[in-house]
């Protein structure tokens, strides 16, 4: 039996998913760590899948973070020797990698590590120095996009091109958005949010991040032409990332710019973003940073129109021939919206859906698979 051990945040839908579609669909006896009380829901399908939690966390917040390294070394103490391989996802760049480099010199088992974009965009000088502790350790680096290795090699160089692979997550929502669009239409899906069936639905972003730049798209929007506001209303999708009153905030500047919209505050299961994907006509997405997300996949294999800014570079959608459009300034917003709105530009939505199909769970797999093989 191939034994592994999942380091991660069990409560993630991303985890949960990988989980399910690389090591349980290989038939491997699977250990997860969970930093904190998963929710109910996962329990139960972690439970179902035969899934071994392994709890670090303590109920007392005074004593967690000790709890956690001390729970960890424990679980690697008594059954490091039993284990194939240690899978690392999203590794920390703090002072939990110095405690974890420490526990692992020691066990024998092949390590991976896996970067999801946000844990390597934003690291810095000292925050890459802590975690090469780890790196050093590691038999395969995973990091799934070009951009993401230029980041990486802008701290290490070549050190570590020997371990290099690249293997991307599934996009979540494919298999949901394929039933929803059998089963209902636009009209059906925009009705569940409340959105305007008669209405060109826009979602301004994908969640409730403040560095998806709500705020901004909107004081653009403004100025669109007043025929062009009323056959739009605006979708903000916030359950995920959003912080204070940050919801407000949008609505306050949705309302200046005379545009009817909708905000959903709610977290959705993958049948819900599957509807809300094919109920979106257009997405203008402003995030600072990104690596190839997952919620623009689902939009664009839901036959979603991305708006795109030049700071985020998707070589791999230029490079399988998808079809978007790409700003370099917030100004440049309007003009594309309202040609969209009109007609004078488009894009080629069906082929576009035919080649996200490189991004299911069944498509990257194999890539997984290669990482895996053999016990690396």
């Amino acid at each position: 039996m191939y034994r592994v051990l999942v380091i991660g945040n069990a409560n993630s839908i991303w985890l949960k998913e990988y989980v399910k579609k690389i090591h349980i669909a290989k038939g491997a006896e699977v250990y997860l760590t969970a930093y904190n009380p998963i929710n109910e829901r996962f329990l139960k399908e972690y439970n179902k899948l035969g899934v071994n939690i392994v709890p670090l966390y303590s109920q007392n917040k005074l004593v967690d973070k000790i709890s956690k390294a001390f729970n960890i070394f424990c679980f690697i103490r008594k059954n490091g020797k039993f284990l194939n391989c240690v899978d690392i996802q999203s590794p920390p760049h703090n002072n939990q990698a110095i405690f974890l480099s420490h526990i692992l010199k020691g066990v024998k088992a092949k390590k991976s590590i896996t970067f999801w974009g946000s844990d390597l965009m934003r690291i810095n000088v000292s925050e890459a120095r802590i975690l090469s502790k780890i790196l050093v350790l590691a038999d395969k680096i995973n990091i799934s996009t070009e951009e993401m290795v230029s980041v990486f090699k802008s701290h290490y160089g070549n050190t570590f091109d020997s371990k290099l692979v690249s293997a991307k997550f599934g996009s979540l929502a494919f298999d949901a958005i394929d039933k929803i669009r059998d089963s209902l239409t636009k009209q059906e899906c925009k009705a569940q949010f409340g959105l305007n069936s008669e209405k060109i639905t826009v979602a301004v972003g994908h969640n409730g991040n403040k560095e998806q730049q709500h705020i901004k798209v909107l004081k653009e929007l403004a100025y669109l032409d007043f025929d062009i506001k009323n056959k739009i209303e605006l979708v903000f999708h916030v359950g995920y990332g959003l912080k204070d009153n940050y919801a407000d905030e949008i609505a306050e500047e949705a309302k200046k710019t005379g545009i009817s919209y909708v905000i959903i505050k709610d977290m959705l299961d993958l049948d819900d973003i599957a509807k809300l994907r094919n109920a979106t006509d257009i997405i203008i997405h402003a995030q600072t940073t990104d690596a190839l997300s997952g919620s623009i996949r689902e939009c664009i294999y839901a036959g979603t129109v991305l708006i795109n800014p030049t700071w985020i570079n998707y070589e791999e959608f230029d490079n399988i021939g998808i079809q978007y459009f790409k700003y370099s300034e917030f100004s440049e917003i309007n003009s594309m919206v309202s040609k969209l709105i009109s007609g004078d530009i488009c894009v080629d939505i069906h082929n576009n859906i035919k080649l996200m199909k490189i991004f299911s769970w069944e498509s990257v797999s194999r890539d997984w698979e290669s990482i895996f093989q053999r016990g690396l």
